[in-house]
């Protein structure tokens, strides 16, 4: 006679919620769960009860600002303040305020890497400035 599982239906495993049991695979036991987020997934209950398992990834922008980065300058930008409710993808965004008095939010990687130094207004002047030929004498 099989065993019979015990169900973990309702509890809760760090941000995910087990709301009904999977389709079994490979021998191993799923259960379709909702992270705090509102995504669904199907997760493997041995990672739900060991702990391996505890959100499906919503929580990484948690950890994304890096040590310094509120603060600092970044060519025409101060970075002011990590914005976790935003954010594109996973990704880490952040408030920034340019030396033209504009505020805007730009995304980890874009500061770090420098592809945007300056607010969308100021990138905008200066790629209609680059455009402009200039006017011999």
């Amino acid at each position: 006679m099989a065993k019979q599982e015990a169900s973990i239906v309702g509890q809760r495993f760090g941000r995910w919620t087990a709301i009904s049991r999977a389709e079994d695979r490979h021998g191993m036991i799923y259960y379709l769960c909702r992270c705090d987020c509102g995504t669904e997934r199907e997760v493997l209950k041995k990672d739900l009860l060991s702990g391996k398992a505890t959100a499906c990834g919503c929580n990484r922008l948690e950890h994304q600002e890096r040590p310094g980065l509120v603060g600092r300058r970044m060519g025409h930008l101060t970075v002011i303040a990590l914005l976790t409710e935003k954010r594109s993808g996973k990704t880490a965004r952040y408030l920034c305020r340019c030396d033209c008095g504009a505020t805007c939010e730009k995304s980890y990687p874009s500061l770090v890497s420098k592809k945007t130094w300056y607010c969308d207004d100021c990138g905008s002047r200066n790629r209609r400035k680059a455009k402009t030929p200039a006017i011999s004498e």
